[in-house]
């Protein structure tokens, strides 16, 4: 007799070692893959929970053989991008451990049997880099069977998944901890089939069947991580008072008024403090307005490391100022105005430097119901080797930051360089600009009169060690001796911010990143931190004494995640060779570290090229109106020898212009970074009075970048200007982002910027020299060359070699090719044909850059795939209606298109004809939808792992002509 018995398993990903006995689901943490995930299967096994994979048919009446199960010792792993849920099928090896145990006529019987089996499983779309990445699983197919020769068994064979016609439907949530590694949560539901043969003379001798069966049996790898979770809810009325609140807090989820700060605060115990650890919280945040002009904020927030431990209650009201300050640490995650329905958020906040003893929800609001869960949990850290320790630890030999003192130590070397730049040494110096009427230490470079340009705002210099050297000359941009750049960032940073929900404070690794930053004369810090002490008590250092108050102008501050709501001095203004004299030398711009740009090699030479570098000038420079720009645009060099609004196709996330930014024309954006993605930080001169308002010190990011932000015309704010530690009318004029404090104490050594450039250069005539004393190549617009025409030969300083005026080879600084006087060609002796340049891919970093499903409200950002011709001409098409640049649309004739805010309207199939640098016209296709809501979290600055080809209707095909 021949029965089906059907069970239900679930199979989830989540542990690292594994038991020797049979148990249920633990933690489980899977590394980085080295893209922003975790690569499946997890090393974790698979357990079964809520039931067991029974046999019953073939056996006795009232006679079941139970089988809990663990599935692990994973091998053969084979994933390719695909399959029928469109992200990846993944195919294995495993072993099935099978702890049996009899009833009825079987009670009594025991055994475990190791089965191996075959296993083919299918996810869907995922975004790597997201700090929490759910998304859909199925089980495709499992099955295996017991090798001949076993004692009781004849035949033992297990199948199931949907290749056998078995549902088998699961789910997977990848959570990222402090330490970059990830929590592992994922399960299948499916249903087995058995099949077995008892062996003669053993126990099951006579009996076989087939059982498929009705029971559900969740098999489960790893848990949700989260060792407590509580609720709350709270009622704000047209005044902004609660009107009502509880939750499963502390005091019987009181919410307490802290009046210094006007926030409500509902706080939930979470252990003893522990310096050695760290804390992941999730949030979760239903807003529902309640009458007109309703608003909301909500903050996580835990108790610092200075709150005394032990107390048996958090850090209660009525508490100072100072107090609180010290004792309570606010990061705000959601900020909205003018709700017009229901909002609900999740976020994912890591406590990467300790783990706190309290932790809670802070919030303030009018005409709004704010609701949700808070979960937390305790975790143990392991950083990679060669990783930065936990931040506020000391490294090596190095001491922690001296509280109260305003500067932490320096930290060795910085981590996080640019790629394929190699190490950039120290010696590189720190580069900086400077605004009107700079005048610098004696004896430096912005002191002197190097090119008979009498005033230096429109230079950049490289500072350290009490001095500083030229770096970049304002002519290679194209700027009039009258211009003032008040804002730099040269695109060679390796730093990528993490998720946006950690308000810039640590990197896409959740390593905490160092924010250093510089503020204007008229800035004074909150009390306590290092700019108050600049303000009101100044710092004598390279032997230069506090002359003037306020001082803080010229200096570098830093701010971090061990610093939070506070400042250290990164650097005196003596160290960077400037002088706080009226004319005060104020550093408007900042740039770490970047090796130098030399486009004079390999010839010919070549104008500095769009993304080699961003920057912005203040109001009132003489180009602006000649380039058509405002002093509130990103801006960067055009290729020919002047500048333009950076774009997207210049390696920027949005376009540098300031509609696009969020800021007023009339304004200034007078502090940039651009991270390795592409993505601008910026701050602002004034503040921009349109609701919701952005301040000077504050850290801002494009308008609509932040996830719980609605696109409204203005910038968003990532930063607060509290969080680094300067009050709300402080101007932030000078930013740059590293890994560690970044040292001025190391003198550069010389070398500029080298580019063609357009117009005779200033004073004596001389061109740039860089290092060696290579001189400029010669070219189109090549400064004139000392001599008889002919530039110096490179080397120890000989003589022109004789000739026709050629200039040297560029290499190891040998003389001109015997033959024909002529220097050594490329090709047909013609110069580099410019589509001959490698192509890079996505260099814009469209999140789906090939199309793809998105949410109303989304941004759209697609991009022609390698090759491409340098040359080529783009048209794009929406289901064959040409599309034009204007409102929603920019980059219609541009290798990348963007439309924001999108509708469904939106959806359908996008074209666009274009050069692929070998002469033939091609057409890219790209379906895209536009849907309420895709089954995965954000959609903002990231990338979903796609089918390739046609499984996303990309085509490339010829056009027939």
């Amino acid at each position: 007799m021949k029965k089906t018995l059907q069970y239900s398993l679930s199979v989830g990903l989540m542990i690292f070692f594994l038991s020797p006995t049979l148990s249920a689901a633990e933690r489980c943490v899977a590394p980085d893959n080295g893209g922003g995930t975790v690569s499946l299967p997890a090393n974790c096994p698979y357990v079964n929970e809520g039931g067991t994979l029974n046999i019953v048919e073939g056996l006795p009446l009232g006679t079941t053989l139970e089988c809990d199960y663990q599935i692990d010792s994973f091998f053969d792993v084979f994933t390719e991008i695909g399959g029928p849920m469109g992200g990846e099928m993944i195919e294995f090896g495993a072993i099935m451990h099978l702890h049996m145990s009899g009833t009825g006529m079987l009670l009594g019987y025991l055994r475990d049997i190791d089965l191996p089996i075959s296993v083919v499983m299918y996810t869907a779309p995922r975004i790597p880099g997201e700090s929490r990445q759910i998304f859909g699983c199925t089980l495709g197919n499992l099955e295996g069977a017991l090798t001949p020769g076993d004692p009781d068994f004849d035949k033992l064979s297990i199948i199931a998944g949907e290749s056998h016609g078995f549902p088998a439907p699961g789910g997977t949530t990848l959570t990222r901890l402090p330490d970059g590694r990830y929590n592992v949560d994922s399960f299948f539901d499916v249903f087995f089939e058995t099949n077995f043969a008892g062996a003669p003379g053993g126990p099951l001798a006579g009996y076989s069947g087939i059982t498929t069966g009705p029971d559900s049996v969740r098999t489960h790898q790893g848990e949700n991580g989260w060792d407590h979770c509580d609720v709350f809810n709270i009622t704000f009325d047209a005044t902004g008072w609660m009107a009502e609140g509880g939750g499963s807090g502390y005091d019987g989820g009181t919410f307490f008024y802290y009046p210094n700060t006007e926030w409500w605060n509902e706080w939930y115990y979470d252990g003893v403090l522990d310096l050695s650890r760290a804390k992941n919280v999730l949030l979760t945040v239903t807003i529902t307005p309640t009458g007109a002009d309703a608003d909301a904020t909500v903050a996580i927030n835990y108790s610092s490391p200075n709150y005394p431990p032990g107390t048996g209650q958090p850090p209660l009201p009525p508490l100072s100022p100072e107090d609180e300050a010290a004792w309570i640490v606010r990061d705000v995650v959601f900020v909205a105005q003018d709700l017009a329905g229901p909002v609900t958020q999740t976020f994912l906040h890591s406590i990467i430097d300790f783990n706190p003893e309290w932790v809670s929800i802070d919030v303030m609001g009018t005409n709004v119901i704010i609701e949700g869960d808070i979960c937390h949990s305790c975790l143990d850290v392991q950083f990679p080797e060669g990783e930065p320790p936990i931040e506020g630890e000391p490294e090596g030999e190095g001491e922690p930051p001296v509280e109260g003192e305003g500067e932490p130590p320096v930290e060795g070397e910085l981590e996080g360089e640019p790629e394929g730049e190699g190490e950039i040494a120290p010696d590189h110096g720190i580069n900086i600009s400077v605004q009107v009427n700079g005048i610098g230490l004696p004896g430096t470079d912005i002191n002197s009169a190097l090119d008979g340009d009498t005033d230096p705002p429109n230079d950049v210099y490289k500072a350290g060690g009490c001095t500083n050297l030229m770096r970049l000359r304002h002519r290679l941009l194209g700027l009039q001796p009258a211009d003032d750049i008040d804002a730099i960032s040269y695109r060679t940073n390796d730093l990528a911010l993490g998720a946006l929900d950690t308000h810039g404070m640590y990197d896409s690794l959740m390593r905490p990143i160092h924010w250093h930053f510089s503020v204007d004369q008229q800035s004074q810090g909150v009390g306590g931190t290092a700019v108050s002490n600049e303000v009101t008590v100044g710092t004598a250092s390279c032997g230069v004494p506090v002359a003037q108050l306020p001082e803080a102008s010229g200096d570098i501050f830093v701010t971090s995640a061990a610093n939070w709501n506070s400042n250290a001095l990164a650097a005196d203004e003596a160290d960077l060779g400037l002088v706080v004299l009226l004319p005060n030398d104020n550093l408007n711009g900042l740039d770490l570290r970047a090796p130098l740009i030399n486009r004079l090699s390999p010839a010919p030479g070549q104008y500095l090229q769009p993304g080699d570098l961003f920057f912005s000038l203040t109001k009132g420079s003489p180009s602006l109106a000649l380039a058509g720009v405002t002093a509130a645009d990103i801006l960067t060099p055009d290729g020919a020898g002047f500048f333009r609004v950076a774009l997207m196709s210049d390696g920027l996330i949005r376009n540098g212009d300031h509609v696009t930014l969020g800021i007023p024309a009339d304004n200034d954006l007078d502090a940039l970074f651009v991270d390795k993605n592409g993505l601008a930080i910026f701050s602002v001169a004034q503040l921009i009075l349109i609701l919701p308002t952005a301040g000077p010190g504050d850290l801002l990011v494009a308008d609509g970048m932040l996830p719980w932000q609605v696109p409204d015309g203005v910038a968003d704010v990532l930063a607060g200007a509290a969080v680094l530690g300067l009050q709300a009318a402080d101007n932030l004029d000078a930013l740059d982002a590293a890994l560690a404090v970044v040292p001025a104490d190391v003198v550069p050594e010389p070398g500029e910027d080298l580019a063609l450039y357009e117009g005779p250069i200033e004073g004596e005539g001389e061109p740039p020299v860089e290092g060696e004393g290579e001189a400029p190549v010669e070219g189109e617009g090549e400064p004139p060359v000392e001599g008889e025409g002919e530039p110096p030969v490179e080397g120890e300083g000989e003589p022109p070699v004789e000739g026709e005026g050629e200039p040297p080879v560029e290499g190891e600084g040998e003389p001109p090719v015997e033959g024909e006087g002529e220097p050594p060609v490329e090709g047909e002796g013609e110069p580099p044909v410019e589509g001959e340049v490698e192509c890079v891919e996505n260099p814009e970093g469209c999140p789906r850059p090939l199309g793809g499903d998105y949410e109303i409200g989304s941004d759209l950002c697609l991009c022609i795939p390698c090759p491409v011709s340098s040359g080529s001409t783009y048209t794009w098409a929406k289901d064959s209606t040409p599309l034009a640049n204007g409102g929603r649309v920019s980059g219609a004739n541009a290798r990348t298109l963007q439309i924001v805010m999108l509708t469904t309207g939106d959806s359908g199939l996008y074209s666009c004809t274009y050069n692929d640098g070998t002469k033939a016209i091609k057409v890219f296709e790209a379906q895209v939808t536009v849907v309420d809501q895709i089954p995965v979290m954000g959609t903002l600055g990231l990338i979903v792992l796609a089918a390739a080809g046609g499984a996303l209707g990309l085509l490339a095909r010829k056009k027939r002509m």
